[in-house]
């Protein structure tokens, strides 16, 4: 919660941003505005983009810049991105406030950078693209093979009476929820 909605519950006694003291801890302060938040975005977006960057309403700025396909984004991951730097400026907001710790911008930025490489990594992988296609694989029950009794115990019953006496017509002993075969023969496998 920012200060602001902390104030509002009587959590805290003062509703303003913790860093700047002055403004008022709105979420759009904390994840854009606030000098800390400032610190990372400019590190992230290119100089001629940070004017329409700062300058748009919390909910068009959200929602344009988390849009994976956004026409004015030269990045091609980022609406990823953007929510990776979000989660890592809230983190570390946090971070500082309750454990009274500072952060350096760059080290933020470093985290981000090497999060999206592990994003873009496991979208893309090593050969430059992902195989995307679907297989169909079936699962359920199969017969054994032929000298092999299968018997599926799930844990469905109450009474475990019934599997000890099929186990013992089959010639087989039940020890510590382990089936060995009393035949050498190898008729229960």
């Amino acid at each position: 919660m920012t200060n602001e909605v902390r104030w509002r519950r009587k959590i805290t006694s003062n509703p303003c941003c913790s860093h700047c003291l002055t403004e008022l801890e709105t979420i759009i302060h904390a994840l854009r505005d606030c000098p800390n938040a400032r610190g990372v975005w400019d590190r992230i977006i290119e100089v001629a983009d940070r004017e329409a960057f700062y300058s748009l309403n919390w909910y068009t700025w959200l929602l344009n810049n988390l849009r994976v396909n956004h026409p004015s984004s030269k990045r091609k991951f980022w609406g990823i991105e953007f929510g990776i730097a979000l989660w890592q400026i809230w983190k570390e907001r946090n971070h500082r406030i309750f454990s009274s710790s500072t952060s350096l911008y760059t080290s933020t930025v470093q985290v981000i950078r090497r999060l999206m490489g592990d994003v873009i990594h496991s979208m893309v992988g090593e050969s430059g693209f992902k195989d995307n296609t679907k297989q169909r694989v079936c699962i359920g029950w199969r017969y054994p093979p032929i000298d092999w009794v299968k018997i599926n115990v799930d844990g469905c019953s109450k009474e475990t009476q019934g599997w000890l006496e099929l186990v013992e017509s089959l010639g087989m002993l039940w020890v510590d929820g382990l089936l060995v075969s009393l035949l050498i023969s190898g008729f229960a496998h």
